[in-house]
């Protein structure tokens, strides 16, 4: 397989220098709108300026790169059907010649070899900046088109099994967020129903403040006293470090923060032994009769917003922290209910753990499996001689249009469950090309990735050769 300079096989151009505008007759195509490989038209926004040549317009088939920003320099996105748009001044635009299918390059700049390259000629520590010079260079494997189309296609077909299970990984994900509330609703609930006796308390009445002991330190100042104290901050540790400003028994409750109205993740939380506590997090002792546990989970479950003040910065301060209302049971059913939310929620992290574990798997695979069709080593094998004639006699005499016609070998494969051999698999496929020792090439090299990714499998029936679908 042979490799060329980007600049060999596509026009590469900048973008077009404007702001963005809400409304318009052009599109305006920015780095933020092109994350996931294909340009997302409900949320470009417009050009304020328009063009003033038609060669600055986008068309179909078009590979866009983030030439500049840290995180999002080599952003790769393929434009699908677009209105009147143009890239932003910070893409580069990359138009695709004859000799190289836009999807096969697009794939291939978002492998870990096409990405490494991008990395390299992106010039800058701070702002890592990538020119249409730079990015000629890069060199791309050039494979036979029938190839390119071959690969493309296998990579879109993975996608689509990669996003379904991306997407049931996420809605696991989902469930067992909202997992340990609804544990909690239901465990209050059947106390409730069963005649439990709860009381209402204020905070002030049950908790004692120790927030004049909490440290700040910035990110400098705790690498410089490496340790294993928890440091906690307004959502939790955020670090670990020597020393502490605490030891003990304690309820921290967020001070300030956005997670205060979002809950994207806990606002209070149980602090033993020696930690260290910055000052955007309460730190609250705890009355004996009440199980600490279950109080930083009451108030995880309570509504805290008519307490906040802040218009731009959510805060909780502590004369209003005070003030909140507290529903509790006696002490020992607190801890009744605890022991057995503690069951449940360590069942529900190992829950969360799998997930995790299955979705870095997934990413990994999924970067092995571009980086593996794009190896040097998947070399089309040279069809024996006996099948080319096989073939060539095959292609020359073709029945009628009214025969079966198939679009692929695995629908092929289909039709004969019971096996085809590879001279009859090749005579009942419909993909004329422009010459047959083409259509040999194209069709050897996918029946050896079908076997490879085990579509298909070989087997040896009365000295045949057969192949057939893995169902």
């Amino acid at each position: 397989m042979r490799s060329v300079p980007l600049s060999e096989v596509a026009d590469i151009s900048g973008g077009w220098t404007s702001p963005a505008a809400a409304e318009g007759d052009v599109r305006l195509v920015r780095t933020s709108d092109i994350p996931t490989g294909e340009v997302d038209w409900a949320e470009v926004p417009y050009a304020a300026k328009k063009p003033n040549s038609v060669g600055h317009y986008l068309e179909d088939g078009d590979i866009v790169v983030a030439r500049t920003g840290a995180g999002s320099v080599g952003n790769v996105a393929i434009v699908r059907k677009p209105p009147r748009a143009v890239a932003a001044s910070y893409l580069i635009r990359i138009r695709v010649t004859t000799d190289i299918k836009a999807e096969y390059l697009l794939w291939f700049l978002r492998t870990p070899a096409g990405q490494e390259q991008l990395a390299q000629r992106a010039v800058g520590s701070v702002v890592p900046n990538l020119s249409s010079q730079r990015l000629a260079t890069v060199v791309i494997p050039l494979p036979t088109p029938a190839e390119q189309q071959m690969i493309a296609d296998r990579i879109v077909r993975a996608k689509g099994y990669l996003d379904l299970s991306s997407s049931a990984l996420n809605r696991a994900r989902r469930l067992l967020a909202r997992a340990p509330s609804s544990m909690w609703r239901d465990l209050v609930d059947a106390s409730q129903a069963r005649g439990e006796a709860w009381v209402t308390k204020e905070l002030d009445d049950i908790v004692s403040v120790h927030d004049r002991k909490r440290v700040p330190l910035n990110r400098n100042e705790r690498a410089r006293r490496p340790g294993g104290t928890p440091y906690f901050g307004a959502s939790g540790i955020i670090d670990y470090i020597d020393g502490h400003t605490h030891e003990g028994n304690f309820l921290l409750l967020s001070e300030d923060g956005q997670n205060l109205e979002s809950r994207r993740q806990s606002i209070a939380f149980q602090a033993t032994g020696r930690f260290w506590a910055n000052n955007h997090v309460h730190v609250l002792g705890v009355i004996d009769s009440v199980n600490t546990a279950f109080l930083a989970q009451a108030l995880n479950e309570s509504d805290l917003q008519a307490f906040l003040t802040g218009s731009t910065q959510p805060k909780l301060p502590l004369n209003r922290l005070r003030g909140i209302n507290v529903a509790l049971p006696d002490r020992e059913f607190q801890d009744t209910i605890m022991k057995s939310f503690a069951t449940t929620a360590s069942l529900i992290a190992q829950a969360k753990a799998a997930v995790d574990s299955a979705d870095d798997k997934l990413a990994s695979g999924w970067t092995a499996f571009l980086a593996h069709c794009f190896s040097s080593s998947p070399v089309t094998p040279t069809a024996p001689p006996q099948v080319t004639e096989v073939a060539r006699n095959s292609m020359n005499n073709r029945r009628a249009p009214g025969r079966n016609t198939f679009k692929s070998v695995l629908a092929a494969l289909d039709q004969y469950p019971q096996g085809l051999t590879p001279e009859e698999l090749f005579s009942s496929l419909d993909r004329p090309r422009s010459s047959v020792d083409q259509d040999v090439d194209a069709f050897y090299f996918e029946l050896r990735r079908l076997v490879e990714y085990k579509d298909v499998e070989e087997v040896r029936t009365d000295g045949a050769s057969l192949i057939r679908r893995i169902k």
